[in-house]
């Protein structure tokens, strides 16, 4: 004789099945998209142990675990001695992987990228030229490399509004220090962006410490490339950074910094590089640090750029 199994029972035993079937196929996919993530040939990144330590590590790595999700594919650091030879930076990017998608390579290193060039013409090199203002293309021509430098412009322009904001209705002037690598396209873009945020042009800039006469008349700082030793003094007044330098590593007055070191560029770096795009530029990477801004509505202006 057959026996019925109750409705009731033959229900609940199909409701928990299909939860079982989900959980299945969800780690099915997640299975086959670890393997294709790790299948994938990765992006190398050459840097050396000095820079590690003035980025940080754990700040390091945590880049590179975004850097390796926003591409889909790991990014590995290609980590040498500091000044360590052309030949010893390529057997250590071919001892990294023996087919990655790309190699990045920070302007020091560009012997090195030439040297691979000739070596594995195959595989696209970048050069990340930062700020670079020097012709290099005798050692690495145009059309033969991916070739990407610092938007300093679009970075001085969010400066010079974010300076304004800062300064907001304070007396004094906005003391910028520039080494030379900043030309008078940055200056009057800076004063743009200051003049119609609402400010008028108090805005002055050294090349040194040693230009500045009244320290008490700086309402607000912008530290690009010089004049960092103002440190070594007694600052009552927000500044400004451009640095690859960790936040837990600066002082309390750095309320911004603009970060274009070649861990942000990579993401953008290999999407161009990748479009076939052999020249261009990337912005830094802005970190507001909200903890060191009382005022919440300067906080807000800020953030609303």
């Amino acid at each position: 004789m057959r026996k019925f199994i109750p409705l009731k029972k033959l229900l609940l035993k199909k409701s928990l099945r299909i939860p079982l079937i989900i959980a299945a196929g969800l780690v099915l996919i997640i299975g086959i998209l670890s393997f294709i993530f790790f299948v994938r040939s990765p992006v190398l990144v050459v840097t050396d142990l000095s820079f590690a330590a003035v980025y940080g590590e754990n700040r390091l790595r945590r880049q590179i675990q975004r850097s390796s999700l926003s591409l889909f594919r790991r990014v590995l650091p290609v980590i040498v001695a500091e000044g360590a030879s052309e030949d010893i930076v390529v057997f250590a990017i071919n001892e990294a992987s023996s087919r990655p998608f790309c190699v990045i390579f920070p302007l020091r290193f560009v012997s090195a990228a030439r040297l691979f060039g000739l070596q594995r013409p195959g595989v696209p090199a970048i050069i990340l030229e930062g700020r670079n203002i020097a012709d290099i293309d005798d050692l690495v021509p145009r059309g033969t490399f991916f070739r990407f430098r610092t938007d300093t412009e679009a970075d001085f322009y969010a400066a010079g509004r974010f300076a304004s904001i800062l300064k907001g209705e304070q007396d004094g002037k906005t003391a910028v220090f520039l080494n030379e690598h900043f030309q008078n396209n940055e200056r009057q873009v800076f004063r743009q962006a200051f003049v119609s945020n609402g400010r008028t042009a108090d805005v002055q800039f050294f090349s040194s410490l040693e230009e500045v006469t009244d320290f008490s008349g700086i309402s607000c700082a912008v530290i690009a490339g010089a004049g960092a030793d103002i440190f070594g003094r007694r600052v009552d007044f927000p500044v400004i950074l451009f640095s690859w330098l960790s936040p837990e590593m600066t002082p309390t007055s750095v309320v911004v910094i603009f970060n274009d070191s070649p861990w942000v560029q990579t993401v953008p770096a290999v999407r161009m590089a990748a479009s076939g795009i052999k020249n261009g530029e990337i912005a830094s990477k802005i970190l507001i640090l909200s903890s060191r801004i009382a005022d919440n509505g300067v906080l807000r202006r800020l953030r609303s750029r």
